[in-house]
């Protein structure tokens, strides 16, 4: 089983006039901005049925994209990219997206390509046990209109959309 965690750490709040100690300490401080924030988090576990993102601190319902990284294949998988989609030869494009929750999402292996439903993925455990990995997988994550991308080649794959990158 591969797991990675990648959290997007603490956002830094401007204004925040705290000097040492508690930022919740009074002392006729009067700044109302200081409000501890804390960032989404998310891991990816590759199983033996199934691959699953986990999010902490998630705020809404997500979208979830997967995009093999076109340096480890001649063809990568794509059609669960959340973006392009995966075109086959006929010239059909096959394009999926997997709606998740704010802790994230699960998904099933073996799905038909043809015919993915939510909470199934075209790859394989035979082949994730060989080959897939967030070494050669990268990931797209859309909550609350904002995007954040990691795994192997998902900073070049998604950038034009803006996306926070881990």
């Amino acid at each position: 089983m591969i797991k990675t965690l990648l959290p997007l750490g603490f956002l830094a709040l401007a204004g925040c006039g705290s000097t040492g100690g508690d930022s919740d300490s009074s002392g006729g401080d009067t700044d109302t901005n200081d409000t501890n924030v804390t960032e989404p988090g998310y891991a990816v576990t590759w199983g033996a049925n199934s691959v699953s993102l986990a999010i902490t601190n998630g705020t809404g319902a997500t979208q979830w994209g997967l995009a093999e990284d076109a340096s480890t294949t001649a063809d990568p998988w794509t059609g669960e990219d959340c973006l392009n989609g995966y075109t086959l030869g006929s010239g059909q494009v096959l394009a999926y997206c997997h709606d998740g929750s704010a802790s994230g999402a699960s998904l099933t292996y073996g799905g038909d390509p043809n015919s993915l439903g939510n909470g199934e993925t075209v790859f394989s455990n035979l082949e994730t046990a060989n080959k897939y990995s967030d070494a050669n997988v990268g990931h797209y994550v859309l909550m609350d209109g904002s995007c954040v991308v990691f795994g192997a080649g998902a900073a070049s794959y998604y950038g034009a959309l803006g996306c926070d990158s881990l």
